[in-house]
């Protein structure tokens, strides 16, 4: 692995993560990862892609991971909005492209990166293979408008600040998990692999609070990708569990596959038993990296 900074065209400073132990390759797997995360979370699922001959590329998002600059003090922030995430996945895209001309590039997005992906796909002409989808699903539109109106009046006291309001929302979700099985930590909403977990509750990198802006950034995200979609030519893979409150225990997924369906994107859904929301941290996740290789090799 070798890490280094690459710039986006607004000139930010993005720190990427390079998986090329692969003597052959046979194409490369561009990872955006979720909110609140970072790249390295993701050194076994690129280890397994690297002997199988895939190279991996991950960045850490503005703001998030080795990206975060004394700028961002003690809270997530995207400064240009959504706009700065999706310039950030460009310049990665086009790193790849540099470095490797004639090979195939696979995009997984997990979580907040699928919903980046849904957006990015919807607004570039891009070149990926495929395309892997995990952790994301249909979200209602009501009510959406009015919290987003409320954020932007949030705002209006500090964009940098977080937000008592949005922190509680966001926990709510996650601890809807108590609905299925009882758990100690919210953070277990991840994973019911324990030593992931208690490496999660020691990661200095994984939680840090959302500025307000970030909030209501993730909201207009969600917003945007929850219209019917567009009709893409890429192959798309959808992963949840059935455990995992962010996707209504897989429901979510499930509607988002039949939206896709009806306008004719080749979609193919998995949902994986009492599984939680990070599915490369799950017990199973040797499972779920074999299924994502099957899908880009098929």
């Amino acid at each position: 692995m070798s890490e280094y900074k690459i710039r986006d065209k607004r000139g930010f400073k993005l720190h990427v993560y390079k998986f090329d132990d692969v003597k052959n390759p046979k194409g490369v797997i561009q990872v955006l990862h979720g909110i609140n995360e970072h790249g390295l979370r993701y050194v076994e699922f690129a280890e397994v892609m690297n002997k199988a001959g895939y190279v991996v590329f991950v960045h850490d998002h503005i703001s998030q991971g080795k990206s975060r600059t004394s700028l961002d003090g003690d809270v997530v922030y995207f400064t240009w909005g959504v706009s700065t995430l999706l310039d950030g996945i460009n310049a990665v895209r086009k790193e790849i492209r540099r470095v490797y001309k004639g090979l195939d590039i696979y995009l997984i997005g997990h979580s907040m990166g699928a919903l980046l992906s849904r957006r990015y796909l919807n607004k570039f002409d891009n070149e990926y293979k495929k395309v892997i989808l995990i952790g994301t699903g249909y979200s209602k539109q009501k009510g959406l408008g009015l919290v987003i109106l409320m954020g932007d009046i949030i705002k209006l006291f500090g964009r940098k600040k977080p937000s008592k309001f949005f922190d509680n929302m966001f926990r709510k979700t996650q601890l809807k998990l108590n609905e299925k099985v009882e758990i100690e930590h919210f953070i277990e909403w991840l994973t019911r692999d324990k030593m992931k977990t208690e490496i999660n509750k020691n990661d200095n990198y994984l939680y840090i609070r959302l500025s307000v802006s970030a909030f209501v950034d993730l909201l207009r995200i969600i917003k945007k990708v929850s219209k019917k979609p567009k009709h893409i030519d890429q192959k798309i893979l959808l992963l949840s569990g059935t455990h995992d409150p962010s996707t209504a225990f897989g429901e979510d997924t499930k509607k988002l596959a039949e939206e896709m369906e009806l306008v004719d994107i080749d979609v193919t859904l998995k949902l994986y038993e009492e599984a939680r929301h990070d599915l490369l941290q799950e017990t199973n996740r040797t499972e779920v990296f074999t299924d994502i290789l099957n899908f880009i090799k098929e």
